[in-house]
Parts: structure tokens; sequence; C-alpha cells
């Protein structure tokens, strides 16, 4: 890596999960360079930003995802056996799953969704002398995206949920107490997330076939399998073929 800035340090673990979202911008900014060496767990890593960077992690020729992050990521922010984590033609059509909730109208639907919370919240922070919109923002997009997805959500639980979710990527970096939580949090996401799953399939739940919820939950990956499925694959669980029930 010959003639690439470095950053400060032998290795930048610690400073990666002290800033997760902020460390390569900065480190960039304070070495004046759009991309930097350094380390990461010990191995050798280039952080780069800006446009250009960004084309070359979508290549599918120069890069792969496999094993690509680290495990305390995986079990908070991305969930393992995520999108992030594949390649090829599995990458490919799990992806085309997720581009498929991406369109012109879901994302306007989305945004009205958000907006009409918007005005619901407002004349209750309007009547208040002090407001932490960090908070009152987390809970109105919990609601919000859950709306959209046609995800119901009680009103009991959805402090609990918001806090859950917020513990995903607040916490994804973060060492000790922290980040055992996070990782309770996505436990705890993924069995509440399987349970209405099951709910659909079973036909107890009924979604509108274009919402997220009921895409997801009928989805299969290439082989046949939904990604439940292929986790349970020699653990000793049953598993069911493209066109069983389930």
């Amino acid at each position: 890596m010959f003639g690439i800035p470095s950053a400060k340090g032998f290795d930048s673990t610690l400073a990666l999960l002290r800033n997760p979202y902020g460390f390569i911008s900065e480190t960039c900014r304070a070495l004046d360079t759009d991309l930097f060496e350094t380390r990461i767990l010990l191995q050798e890593t280039i952080c780069m930003t800006g446009a250009a960077a960004a084309e070359v992690f979508y290549s599918e020729d120069k890069l792969i995802r496999a094993g690509s992050m680290p495990g305390r990521i995986q079990k908070t922010l991305l969930g393992e056996g995520g999108v992030q984590g594949l390649d090829g033609a599995a990458h490919q059509h799990r992806k085309k799953m997720f581009m498929s909730l991406m369109g012109t109208e879901r994302i306007a639907a989305l945004q009205g969704t958000s907006l009409h919370m918007l005005d619901k919240y407002a004349p209750d922070w309007e009547a208040r002398n002090e407001v932490v919109l960090y908070d009152e923002v987390r809970e109105m997009l919990t609601r919000a995206v859950c709306a959209w997805a046609r995800v119901p959500l009680d009103e009991a639980e959805v402090a609990t949920r918001r806090a859950q979710l917020t513990a995903l990527f607040q916490d994804a970096g973060a060492l000790g107490p922290k980040h055992w939580r996070a990782r309770l949090a996505r436990h705890r996401l993924e069995k509440w997330a399987a349970r209405l799953i099951q709910q659909v399939r079973d036909g107890e739940l009924q979604p509108t076939q274009e919402s997220a919820l009921h895409i997801i939950a009928t989805w299969r990956d290439l082989d046949g399998f939904s990604y439940r499925q292929r986790r349970g694959r020699g653990t000793g669980r049953r598993s069911r073929r493209k066109g069983d029930q389930g």
C-alpha cells in the first residue's frame, strides 16, 4: 500500500468502534485525502470515502462480501446471513427482493406515512417546554415504518420495539454491556419477526401482496429455501423445500 496516507497508530479498531459512522470521513478530512491505510483487527485495511469509492464497493468483480464484516456487527446491526454478506447470484437474487420495495411509489408511500406521523406529533411538541427530538423521531419512525411494512404494532410494544431497533445501530460497535444489549435486541427482534412471518405463511395475517411483510414472508432464495430455513439446515431441524407450506 505504498504511497497511501496512514492513520495514526498501529491499529484503528478501537477508534472505529468508538466512532463507527464518522471514523473514516473524519480521518480522511484530517489527512486531506479520500483514502488511507490502517489496520482493523490487526489486518491491513484500506478505508475510502466519496462517490468513486462507492462505485468500487458496488463492483462485483473487485470485492467480496463474505467474511468481510466483523462478527460483532453481524450479530447486531446487519444480522447473520444477511444480504450484505452474500456474493454473486445469491447476492443479486436477495437484493432483488429488497429493491422491489424501493420503487418510486413505495418510497413515496413511506414518505407520506412519515409526514402523517409528523403532523400527529407536532401539536404535542408545540405544547411542551422542551422536546428531545432524537427520542421523538425514533418513536415516530418506528411507527411509520411498521405501518408502511404492514407489520402490526400494538401500542403497548411501541417503546420496546423502538428501544430494540435503536440498539441495533446505536450500539452495534459498542464495547461491553451496550454491545451485549444490542445482541439481545437483535435476538428478540428476530424472534418477533419470525412469529409475524409464520403467521403470514399460516394465513393468520394477510397483509397486502405488495407490502414488505408479505414479500419477505413469501420470498425464496435461489435454492428454494427462505433465510430462516437455511439457518436451520444441518442443525437437525427439518427444512422444507420450495412449494411446501411454511
